[in-house]
């Protein structure tokens, strides 16, 4: 933990597992359409999955 004074002082509620596994997976969809000289429209989707 971070004292005020700038300090480290070490954490007793952490548990340290070693064998641990994150896996994750990120889809992003992104349309564009272009309209007319100079414009333009952009559609955006994301999202992401994690399994610990």
């Amino acid at each position: 933990m971070l004292q005020n004074d700038g300090e480290l002082t070490e954490n007793s509620v952490y548990n340290k597992s070693e064998n641990a596994t994150c896996n994750s997976w990120n889809i992003v969809l992104r349309f564009t359409w272009w309209f007319a000289p100079g414009s333009q429209l952009t559609l955006l989707y994301g999202t992401l999955w994690k399994v610990m």
